[in-house]
């Protein structure tokens, strides 16, 4: 297991609980690094307990504390924690949602959260169909990822990083809509090695 993923394991013990053993293990634990990963296994289990505000005061220290190249696990586990507390189209989210596509593009797939893409198409038939993927089609400003697809006899599908640093781009055809669309996912969300 990874240190940040820990919490995932413990967001279930009962809360009093783990504040009392997660004292024990702060004042016992000399590496003031280690804090910042107690604070987000509280987070977690905060969330599971329905205690979102407090949560998200955590996960905001942490963003804000966590060293940008040492703990970009730790930052990653962060962002999507705190993704999953906001709206979909919140200006954090936005923010968000870009800032862990950055460190890891597999991270919002892997978490079950959308993308906020700018999005056209020469079919808006297909909006229904893409609002069930990995994609959020956004276009009341602009975003640094782009969704095009084009409708026919076929499909051809683009997805275009216009301001970002991962330089991430794909473009994939098909004749099936849900099996281009798949394709495209696994083409834009996957890491590199």
């Amino acid at each position: 297991i990874q240190y940040p993923s820990f919490g995932e394991v413990l967001r279930k013990i009962p809360l009093p609980i783990f504040r009392a053993r997660l004292e024990q293990e702060r004042s016992s634990d000399p590496r003031q690094q280690a804090l910042l990963y107690y604070d987000l296994y509280l987070a977690e289990n905060l969330i599971e307990h329905g205690k979102e505000a407090e949560a998200l005061n955590l996960l905001n220290h942490i963003l804000v504390s966590a060293r940008v190249d040492a703990d970009s696990f730790l930052r990653a586990r962060a962002l999507v924690t705190k993704l999953s507390l906001i709206a979909l189209g919140s200006n954090d989210y936005l923010e968000l949602s870009e800032a862990a596509f950055k460190i890891s593009p597999a991270l919002l797939r892997n978490a079950g959260l959308p993308l906020p893409v700018n999005f056209q198409s020469n079919d808006n038939s297909v909006m229904a169909e893409l609002s069930n993927s990995n994609f959020i089609p956004y276009n009341k400003k602009e975003l640094p990822f782009n969704l095009v697809i084009e409708a026919g006899n076929s499909y051809k599908m683009t997805f275009l990083e216009d301001k970002g640093s991962l330089n991430k781009s794909a473009v994939v055809n098909g004749k099936n809509f849900a099996q281009t669309l798949n394709i495209l996912v696994d083409e834009v969300f996957k890491d590199k090695l």
